[in-house]
């Protein structure tokens, strides 16, 4: 099959006059540049990412809208549409300090620049921010992505191996050419580097690949370990996703990170870099090696990279209803091994599966953002959203308010 060429996001987004608004408001000029740079959706995988499993992904269509302007007295600007007024630091101090929400990340970003021999001076930036909240959407990853672009924008510059090369030529209309898969896998790796010594989740190994390297039409199989990237075709069918209509507990993100430990425990128990390394016949040999609990985590993360891989070949072939069932299975492993469901998202799963047409449910993301996602063939997809809010309110009274989710082209 034809692999369709990648899109990027150089055309404005329908939101973006709203933050040409904002960004005229905030800071007195009109954006010489506004892009959007798209979230992701993790089907597969994610609780295997830090043990350098495999991860089924896409860039999605809720988006991150980011509107640029560069300055000549030395400071940088952010604006969110959530603040009332924006955020100002000296380019010359650098030091993360604690004092703003959206400053912190950014003089992040602009370390990685500078070690990477980039050339800038100040700048304004606003974010419009299309994108759900917490974890398992790739939000952060898509913000820390539109700074630097916004910055090679402004301020032109090649990624390379060895840091940021000499800028390329823009075309008649002022446009940059577009970044070379390379670019786009190096321009990731800078966005990981600026994390420094700040907290790891599980997604932040793979996180900011989706939202420059995605595929309209198409899902990303990651390898954590190696850091490739393939493309598979999935035509025909929609990511549906919906929420329980109640914020769900911050207990659950905890009790994740409790089970990422409990991995880790199993692995150097099991004598193995990693569970990328353990299959499961030595898993199963090994077990009394491992607690009850180290078992149950370790068993969720080997079968999940399992799934990955069969999921894989069924979009080789155009087996989506297989691959639904390895969205549904995965679903009920986390329940059952991981612990990473609560009962409402599994009541949500559940009435999705047995509608007609579903092909497979999941939860996805975790703690007070997540929801279920639910794999339907297109021609299929009304009467799907109908039934699903139609059931779940006459089971709890709230509507799961359902959206439909379209892979989208990597932005730059």
């Amino acid at each position: 099959m034809t692999v369709p060429p990648n899109v990027s996001g150089h055309h404005e987004p329908a939101s973006g006059s709203r933050t040409r608004d904002l960004h005229q408001r905030a800071f007195g000029d009109l954006p010489v540049h506004v892009l959007t740079v798209p979230g992701r959706v993790e089907l597969l995988g994610l609780a295997s990412a830090r043990h350098e499993g495999l991860v089924l992904t896409a860039a999605v269509d809720r988006c991150l809208t980011v509107a640029a302007s560069p300055r000549g007295d030395g400071q940088v600007g952010l604006m969110d549409g959530a603040q009332e007024r924006p955020e100002l630091f000296w380019l010359h101090d650098l030091q993360c300090r604690g004092q703003g929400v959206l400053a912190d990340p950014v003089k992040s970003l602009l370390r990685v620049l500078q070690r990477k021999r980039a050339h800038f001076s100040g700048f304004n930036l606003t974010f419009q921010d299309g994108i759900p909240p917490g974890p398992g959407f790739g939000g952060d990853a898509a913000r820390a992505v539109g700074v630097m672009l916004a910055l090679r924008c402004m301020f032109p510059f090649a990624p390379t191996e060895l840091g940021a090369g000499p800028a390329p030529r823009r075309d008649r209309r002022g446009h940059l050419p577009s970044l070379t898969s390379a670019e786009r896998k190096l321009l990731a790796r800078w966005c990981q580097e600026a994390r420094g010594n700040a907290v790891v989740s599980p997604e932040s190994r793979f996180d900011p690949l989706p939202s420059l390297l995605g595929r309209v039409w198409h899902l990303m199989g990651i390898d954590c370990r190696f850091g490739t990237v393939d493309w598979y075709p999935l035509v025909g069918v929609a990511l549906v996703c919906c929420g329980t209509g109640i914020s769900g507990d911050e207990t659950d993100a905890r009790a994740w990170e409790a089970s990422e430990q409990e991995c880790a425990a199993a692995a150097r128990a099991l004598l193995a870099k990693s569970l990328r390394s353990v299959e499961p016949a030595y898993l199963r040999r090994n077990r009394g090696r491992l607690t009850a609990r180290q078992h149950a985590c370790a068993y969720h993360v080997v079968g999940e990279i399992q799934r990955v891989v069969f999921a894989e070949r069924a979009l080789r072939e155009e087996d989506h209803q297989q691959l639904g069932y390895y969205l549904s299975s995965s679903h009920e492993s986390l329940r059952d091994h991981w612990g990473g469901t609560e009962p409402e998202l599994d009541r949500l799963a559940g009435l999705a599966r047995v509608i007609p047409g579903c092909l497979g449910a999941r939860m996805v993301g975790r703690g007070p953002s997540a929801r279920v996602l639910s794999l339907v063939p297109c021609h299929r997809v009304e009467p799907f959203l109908q039934t699903l809010d139609m059931a779940w309110k006459l089971t709890t009274g709230r509507s799961c308010r359902p959206d439909v989710l379209q892979p989208v082209g990597g932005a730059g």
